[in-house]
């Protein structure tokens, strides 16, 4: 892990102010779903707007061309399964055979999620932090802070719920051009500003200028400002080794999988233990069926390269993806060919520690969360829907970082579950 001192660097470096995370004194972790001494990356990928899970992982066809007022107009006997003998199944939309076929071994469906909201900021809040009210930072950033407080790239966002409540610094990588001039600041392309002797020298003068202030000064704070200043100019820039694991952007084909792959060279560069991911568009409130489908055909290849580049690098036990939306949508069209905002919404998962091929939890022919018992997960009429707060209990624990000062800081309200094994 990277220390305080290497932070620094990166901080001067690119101006950066950090805040600061007050835990990292007194961690405390229980047993995680991970090898002892190594370090997992989570990805938590959103698909703005509110998807239906109608359209993917939760289908629900109708019966006959005359049934009136149907949740969908594909056909009952349309949803596919990979096999007769397992629970997924998905809707005959878009790629979602493509990716469903290629992966269904490794995914986990969480069906019948009550988020409690048809509001897109409470229902990205709720899934992604685990509570409905506002003040409580992402699982993502709850992660960095408990394994990775100190890392200049620990938690990388491109959208979705990224609050951090000042835990943990998170970083928007807007221009990867910007990133190449702070990792080689001495390079104007392919060549040096200067000689590595002239450069030599002025480290040389700058350090000893700095010294030579040091020597003057005995007041605390200003010690501890020129100490920073020192260590920020000083050493290895640890940047350069993202700029260095950093694919060929231009060889993938979707926003999405570009994401991950910025994310996985953030991550094997030891600098990266989170990411949030994001693709749009699933707003759909008209024509449907059209613009689910496009949504949907963007998350599902851009998973499928996110995935491809965790498995060219070998990461499969390492990497959990977390893909969920602000919340699912209604179970009738409306008077525009569109479907509006409705409360059950279904999430899902793959990668390390999760044990695929399952759905946990399920919704009626009216798209109403059905209960489940808390032990069996079967479902249960006098059992509980499963909520988001089910869920953030769960991944807490799965990684790890359940009894955490961080996690009683910041409690839900429900049980973890045996979701993942």
């Amino acid at each position: 892990m990277m220390n305080r001192r290497d932070l620094l660097k990166i901080a001067g470096l690119t101006g950066l102010s950090f805040a600061a995370e007050p835990f990292a004194s007194s961690l405390k972790f229980s047993k995680t779903a991970f090898a002892e001494g190594q370090t997992p990356l989570f990805l938590s990928v959103h698909a703005g707007g509110g998807w239906d899970p109608t359209s993917f992982c939760d289908p629900k066809g109708r019966i006959s061309d005359t049934q009136a007022d149907p949740v969908n107009r594909y056909m009952l006997d349309d949803i596919r399964s990979p096999s007769a003998s397992s629970p997924i199944r998905w809707a005959p939309m878009g790629q979602n055979e493509a990716f469903f076929q290629a992966h269904y071994d490794k995914i986990l469906v969480l069906n019948g999620v009550d988020t409690s909201t048809n509001n897109h900021s409470t229902g990205t809040r709720y899934l992604n932090s685990g509570q409905l009210e506002e003040g409580h930072p992402s699982f993502a950033a709850m992660l960095t802070a408990n394994i990775g407080a100190n890392l200049p790239l620990g938690y990388i966002t491109n959208g979705g719920y990224d609050i951090t409540r000042g835990v943990v610094p998170r970083t928007r990588l807007g221009s990867l051009g910007v990133i190449a001039k702070i990792a080689e600041p001495d390079l104007d392309g392919d060549r040096l500003f200067h000689a590595e002797s002239v450069n030599a020298r002025m480290d040389e003068f700058r350090n000893s200028r700095l010294e030579r202030l040091r020597g003057r000064v005995r007041l605390p704070k200003i010690t501890q400002s020129l100490d920073d200043v020192f260590l920020s100019r000083s050493g290895q820039n640890e940047l350069k080794r993202l700029n260095e694991n950093l694919p060929d952007l231009d060889l993938f084909s979707t926003s999405l999988g570009q994401q991950g792959a910025i994310a996985l060279a953030g991550y094997r560069s030891g600098l990266t233990v989170a990411a949030n991911l994001s693709v749009g568009g699933f707003d759909t409130h008209g024509n449907h069926d059209v613009a689910q489908a496009a949504a949907l055909d963007r998350l599902s290849s851009g998973l499928m390269e996110v995935w491809a580049e965790v498995e060219r690098h070998g990461l499969e036990d390492r990497v959990v993806i977390m893909v969920n939306s602000d919340f699912g949508r209604t179970p009738r069209y409306n008077e525009g060919n569109g479907k509006d905002h409705w409360s059950i919404t279904s999430v899902f998962f793959m990668g390390g520690g999760i044990q695929g091929n399952r759905v946990i939890g399920a919704t009626d022919e009216g798209v109403n969360a059905l209960p489940i018992n808390l032990q069996s997960l079967e479902l249960d009429p006098n059992g509980v829907k499963i909520t988001p707060a089910h869920i953030h209990a769960s991944l807490r624990q799965h990684f790890g970082i359940d009894q955490s000062p961080l996690s009683a800081h910041y409690p839900v309200q429900e049980q973890a579950l045996n979701l993942f094994s």
